[in-house]
């Protein structure tokens, strides 16, 4: 985990990190090596840095100057995070908070 966030930026590049991450772990555990409690610990980690990925995008994208671009950046994030939370990478709060988090600053991007 601490590989993800080492360079100090969140990027599409450390989705494929925690996705090859994630696919690692479901691994280990159906081979017995590791304990349910453990494989839900290493999960819910997982999911917490998608989310921090997630929010540092939806930040990024509320300060660019160029607001249409924004706003169809923003609906691509969107789509990422449905795709996420379909494939249970956040959860079901993650989820809404991103999408509230998302659906403001797409308002504050018309107010500008």
């Amino acid at each position: 985990m601490k590989s993800v966030f080492e360079d100090n930026i969140l990027d599409e590049k450390d989705i494929e990190v925690l996705d090859s991450l994630e696919r690692e772990i479901t691994d280990i555990h159906s081979r017995g090596k590791i304990n349910e409690v453990q494989y839900s610990n290493l999960k819910n980690e997982i999911s917490i840095s998608y989310d921090k990925i997630f929010r540092k995008n939806v930040d990024f994208l509320k300060n660019l100057s160029n607001k249409t671009d924004s706003t169809e950046q923003l609906n691509k994030l969107k789509e990422n995070i449905e795709m996420a939370h379909s494939e249970q990478k956040i959860t079901e709060l993650q989820f809404n908070l991103l999408n509230k988090k998302i659906e403001e600053t797409i308002e504050y991007n018309k107010k500008k």
